[in-house]
């Protein structure tokens, strides 16, 4: 069989048929030379032309094809392919090999899978459920890239749900948002702002002390997400405004002012009132000091 000399995809199919593969309108009859094509070791660059025409097929065939590879023993290169185009295309059937990956040797692969898994939930209500479950189980892997992605795909997740007010997604299991705050106390800043969106308004004293230690633009995060949430009451807005008055640094002035500009609560509501005055009173000091939110300078 003849060298496949481009990488383009359309390319590769072109070069296929000039070789005589046959295939009909629906891309079925090629998919098992394109397959052969993506597990070539000897053309990085024809493995990767293979990829991407696989998975700009329509159909089950194809799919489940490109997902087949992925536990094969494929080159680094070539399997992240793979991955990045789960990502740019989720395909709910490939969740449970997704699974695996997540479990995979190298952390640059885990990423990617965890990036597809967080794809698949936004694009699929009733995967919701069990991916938010695989992203929360790598909030205890050991490299910090993995632990950031699946906190701030949690975040993501957490958002649209506050955006549809509660009408697509349901909110965390109660196991996964105690994964999460385990998390922030463990020093995971990406997450703070998902702590924020999560944490139940009965819990909040427990989100503060977890914030401790985390830099101060990761507690101005976890602050954000509280202040936007339309699940927590506003005395513990209040509070949470209290507290930030409390951390006198140039950076917490800046952001109260930030969201006055930003017309974030009504209009002379206590809400309002209560930001202009915290951000009047704030002197920022010139050296940091312990601060009730945590957050170091």
């Amino acid at each position: 069989m003849r060298r496949v000399p481009r990488l383009c995809a359309l390319t590769l199919l072109a070069w296929l048929h000039v070789a005589g593969v046959a295939f009909a309108r629906d891309g079925t009859s090629h998919t098992a030379a394109l397959t052969a094509a993506a597990q070539s070791t000897s053309d990085p660059a024809a493995a990767l032309g293979a990829v991407d025409a696989l998975a700009a097929l329509e159909g089950r065939e194809a799919t489940q094809a490109l997902i087949a590879l992925l536990p094969s023993g494929l080159p680094d290169a070539t399997l992240d392919r793979i991955l990045e185009k789960l990502v740019e295309k989720p395909r709910p059937l490939a969740l449970d090999v997704l699974e695996g990956m997540t479990r995979h040797r190298r952390a640059a692969a885990r990423v990617l899978a965890l990036r597809a898994v967080a794809a698949l939930g936004a694009t699929e209500p009733k995967l919701d459920a069990s991916t938010s479950k695989l992203l929360a189980a790598a909030l205890r892997d050991s490299d910090p890239r993995v632990r950031g992605t699946a906190a701030s795909a949690l975040g993501q997740r957490l958002e649209r749900n506050e955006r549809a007010k509660g009408g697509r997604v349901a909110p965390l299991d109660e196991s996964i948002v105690e994964l999460i705050l385990r998390a922030v106390a463990r020093g995971v800043p990406e997450a703070a702002r998902t702590a924020g969106l999560a944490t139940p308004e009965a819990s909040l004293t427990r989100l503060y002390e977890a914030l401790r230690g985390l830099p101060l633009t990761a507690v101005l995060d976890a602050c954000d997400a509280l202040l936007k949430r339309s699940t927590i009451s506003e005395a513990a807005k209040l509070d949470v405004l209290a507290r930030l008055g409390e951390i006198a640094t140039p950076a917490t002035k800046a952001y109260l002012s930030t969201l006055i500009s930003a017309g974030r609560f009504p209009l002379n509501s206590p809400l309002q009132r209560a930001l202009i005055e915290t951000e009047k009173r704030i002197v920022p000091r010139l050296a940091p000091v312990p601060a009730p939110l945590g957050g170091a300078q």
